[in-house]
């Protein structure tokens, strides 16, 4: 499926108008139902439905027992899905296990979600990326159009390749709030950092879980904002 359409335009620069062409993002309108109550509704980029349950899921504490994806017309598509709560697992054997990641590791990871493909072309997607820890390597990245579409397929992406994400350092370019921090905890992360800004509250649940958090990461101005150190020191 095509993505990304082209579309004749008028464009105004300087007292003057020009006709051009522009590329814009394709979306449905994506209803999720677990056990037969309605929970969410995004709009997101038609592609990776199954990442978007599998993340969904985890990031809410489910395990999935059956999945469907139904179409209903050009632009709207159902997730039904049948699940049962899982224990969490964040607190785990390795919760005490110290990381560290540069600055400068950081500020190159967040100019990194300028190269993604829909975002170069359209402007229109939030980015993110998955570093590991220990690896010292970026092993999942992601768009789409919606923030927390983007984080539920790229948790689902890193499950679907049995990626341990307590290793691993999320690189994001949307505000943190606390709904999004939450999704972190959940997901099992040990550290988040944005090009964006950050909520008070979604600092008192870094504080509260031990997740190394990073705000206004400017590669440009080679300057971030260290809101709290966590499991992931910062060097």
């Amino acid at each position: 499926m095509n993505h990304i359409s082209k579309i004749d335009i008028i464009k105004y620069i300087s007292g003057n108008f020009y006709k051009t062409i522009d590329e814009v993002l394709s979306t449905c309108s994506v209803e999720i139902t677990i056990n037969d109550e309605v929970k969410a509704k995004y709009c997101t980029i038609e592609k990776d439905l199954d990442l978007l349950a599998l993340g969904y899921s985890h990031c809410n504490n489910l395990t999935i027992q059956e999945l469907l994806i139904k179409k209903l017309d050009a632009s709207i598509v159902k997730i039904i899905m049948k699940c049962n709560y899982r224990e969490d697992k964040y607190y785990g054997e390795e919760k005490n296990k110290l990381f560290s990641i540069t600055c400068s590791e950081i500020l190159h990871l967040i100019d990194l979600l300028n190269n993604f493909e829909f975002f170069k072309r359209t402007d229109a997607t939030h980015t993110a990326l998955t570093y590991n820890l220990e690896e010292k390597r970026v092993i999942s990245t992601y768009e789409d159009y919606s923030r927390l579409c983007t984080i539920y397929k790229i948790v689902g992406l890193s499950l679907r390749k049995s990626i341990n994400l307590k290793k691993c350092f999320l690189i994001i370019s949307c505000r943190i709030d606390s709904y999004i921090m939450r999704m972190i905890i959940n997901a099992g992360f040990s550290g988040i950092a944005t090009i964006s800004a950050i909520t008070l509250n979604a600092l008192k649940l870094a504080k509260k879980f031990n997740i190394t958090l990073v705000g206004f990461a400017r590669p440009s101005e080679k300057r971030l904002n260290i809101y709290h150190i966590g499991n992931v020191v910062i060097t």
